[in-house]
């Protein structure tokens, strides 16, 4: 299953500027089935790798195409798109009004699946506006829906998304709680899932004061983006544990972490590499001149 997932990201490495081509060509053929199709299969790949912008005009395009079939579930599932790229792009007002009229009509159509998916939605938006308070009401609230026995994918993100924002409000004996269930789940859940949690994991350890076992977690999730191809969000889990090193005053393992986390971000064309590169400058400047390696490498476990 792994394996597959990671042929299937080399794949689209390779050919998503030809699903981008095929996505306008299908628009100025009117095939608005294939715009609105292509547009959904790609909609994770851009995201994942901070192409916005190619996201943005991939479900605009899928957008218009799903008004015209006038299939409303349809257009629902495409606001989930255009809303993430708003959001990405930093347009809060725009993603909130897609999300609630997604959520409109999948609130007239009683499809409570999708009600608690664009519920989720929202709650991304709500913390990329750091309203952690109003997020982890809403993610409370998915949780007590997302009982155990329910699907193994939608348990695990509800009690991902309550831990990491458990984490960031300071409560971290019940991040941690959270997130040892959801790791439990990993036999059964999707590859990009599992390093999400472990990389929750690590950083609610991380706010408890356990670095080793925040380390291990954030070496488990490191390994899982690397063997997906996820550059930056790798980078990111190699500078989150040089931070919880840092915090333990071992500034030089510190350092490695960081020059791990340097090295990878300079690999990348991701958007938000330019600002995670200068931190990481301005963290490696500060430490001490003599770096001491402990073995690790990107993907390590």
């Amino acid at each position: 299953m792994r394996t597959e997932v990671a042929d299937a990201a080399v794949w689209f490495d390779t050919e998503h500027p030809a699903l981008l081509a095929a996505i306008d060509l299908a628009a100025q053929q009117g095939f608005d089935t294939h715009v609105w199709q292509l547009s959904w299969l790609v909609r994770d790949y851009l995201n994942r790798h901070g192409l916005w912008h190619h996201l943005q005009t991939s479900q605009l395009a899928a957008l218009a195409a799903a008004q015209r079939s006038g299939t409303p579930p349809v257009v629902a599932r495409v606001l989930w798109g255009v809303a993430l790229a708003e959001a990405n792009l930093g347009r809060y007002e725009a993603a909130h009004a897609h999300l609630l009229r997604s959520l409109a009509i999948f609130t007239a159509a009683g499809d409570q699946l999708s009600i608690a998916f664009t519920r989720r939605r929202i709650v991304y938006v709500l913390t990329q506006q750091d309203d952690f308070g109003a997020a982890l009401e809403l993610a409370e609230a998915e949780l007590a829906q997302s009982l155990p026995g329910t699907g193994p994918e939608q348990r695990a993100h509800a009690l991902n998304t309550v831990s990491w924002l458990c984490s960031q409000l300071g409560r971290f004996d019940e991040a941690v709680a959270h997130a040892r269930e959801a790791v439990a789940l990993v036999p059964l859940l999707r590859p990009f899932t599992a390093a999400d949690l472990w990389d929750t994991l690590g950083s609610a350890q991380a706010g408890q004061g356990f670095v080793d076992a925040a380390e291990d977690s954030y070496r488990r999730a490191a390994q899982i983006y690397h063997q997906q191809g996820a550059t930056f969000l790798e980078a990111q889990v190699w500078r989150a544990l040089g931070d919880a090193r840092q915090d333990a005053g071992r500034d030089a393992e510190a350092g490695h972490a960081y020059r791990l986390a340097f090295d990878l971000v300079a690999a990348t064309r991701d958007p938000r590499a330019v600002r995670l590169g200068t931190d990481l400058q301005r963290l490696l400047h500060r430490q001490p001149a003599q770096d001491v390696s402990d073995g690790m490498r990107p993907g390590s476990p």
